[in-house]
């Protein structure tokens, strides 16, 4: 049976008991069942349970079953028909107008081994469907999103970041007093580099650097080098950093994004201690699966106290140092979204933290 996170829901509409205790004892060990004995229950079922599969039944007597999918059709499209019915020339079902709606139609008594492959392949077929949508829907999201942040970050931000600094520098060159001199002084660093910080963000997010660059990833040539790259800079040694690849070693991803969110949290990581007593230790950690890939970056720094965990991913929200411009972490979200992963963060003052980044392996597009 194919793989899903839940059983497979199927609705089985027979006027007769009898009918309705047969499909029990042939599906019920294997499916999420509900039998009915008329349409209008069937109907409440396919409302709370979106791509369940209907089976119904056409006999001789009427054309129930037809009647029945055609509702279905107008109501719930998202939902796969089977008819089972016992005319002897398939032409009168294949004729009628709602037979675009029916997945298959078999004759009765059916075979319980085909029947159960056509109702697994019509809730995969459906499945997909709904799959599909949920992920065009989260798409278009991410792009109102996305395009509201730019339009931000073009007109709310760009004149007042623009007329503080102004104001900033005329203090600075007009007043001599210490106190506002070195008010001034801060406040024009701080805007400096919020300005920066903005126009990464906006060359980032512009037109084609949306879209994704689809390659090979070798996991332990890019990790090391990534290594390297972060004790040349800050001055640490190879061993305070290390790396542990679980799985397949090679996955298939936009390299540079994955470049730009590894980077932000090693460099992170490097700025998180405050003491010189206990040495920085830094772990770099891939899982790499067929489906998806896991990374994490934990230290043993400072840590973040609770209050702030849940705004560090906000635009312009610093450390409490005041250091950076506040974009890196929302920098790295967004990216993270873009590749349809998220990022998680678990930290404790004192003990450290660990960020965890989950992207899909993309590995069927490589094509």
């Amino acid at each position: 049976m194919s793989w899903f996170p839940h059983p497979i829901p199927v609705v089985y509409v027979d006027e007769l008991e009898v009918g309705r205790n047969t499909f029990r004892s042939h599906f019920q060990d294997n499916f999420e069942l509900f039998t009915c004995s008329d349409a209008s229950l069937a109907l409440q079922v396919l409302q709370n349970r979106p791509g369940c599969v209907l089976v119904a039944l056409q006999r001789m007597s009427k054309a129930s079953g037809i009647e029945l999918i055609s509702e279905v059709q107008l109501k719930f499209p998202s939902s796969p028909c089977i008819l089972l019915h016992t005319e002897a020339d398939i032409g009168v079902i294949e004729k009628s107008a709602q037979s675009a709606g029916i997945y298959r139609a078999l004759r009765t008594p059916y075979s319980p081994m085909v029947l159960r492959a056509c109702m697994e392949r019509a809730y995969e077929i459906s499945w997909n469907n709904l799959q599909m949508s949920a992920m065009r829907h989260e798409l278009d999201v991410y792009r109102r999103e996305r395009d509201l942040l730019s339009y931000k970050l073009e007109t709310e931000f760009f004149e007042p970041i623009g007329h503080l600094a102004a104001i900033c520098s005329t203090v600075v060159h007009s007043l001599d007093t210490a106190p506002a001199h070195e008010l001034a002084d801060f406040l024009g660093r701080r805007l400096s580099m919020i300005g920066s910080g903005r126009e990464r963000f906006r060359d980032l997010y512009r037109g084609s650097r949306v879209e994704l660059l689809v390659e090979n990833l070798n996991a332990e040539e890019m990790l090391h080098e990534l290594k390297s790259s972060v004790c040349q800079v800050y001055g640490l040694d190879h061993g305070q950093i290390r790396i542990e690849i679980k799985g397949d070693g090679v996955w298939v991803g936009d390299c540079e994004k994955i470049k730009l969110i590894l980077v932000q949290l090693l460099n992170n990581a490097a700025c998180s201690s405050d003491s010189s007593d206990e040495p920085l230790k830094i772990a770099l950690l891939a899982s790499i699966q067929p489906d998806f890939v896991k990374l994490e970056v934990a230290d043993n720094g400072r840590g973040i106290a609770l209050p702030q965990q849940q705004r560090v991913f906000r635009m312009f929200e610093s450390s409490p140092s005041g250091s950076g411009s506040g974009m890196g972490l929302f920098i790295l979200r967004e990216t993270v979204r873009q590749l349809g992963g998220d990022v998680r963060l678990e930290s404790e003052v004192g003990i450290g933290s660990v960020f965890q980044i989950r992207i899909p392996n993309l590995v069927s597009c490589q094509h």
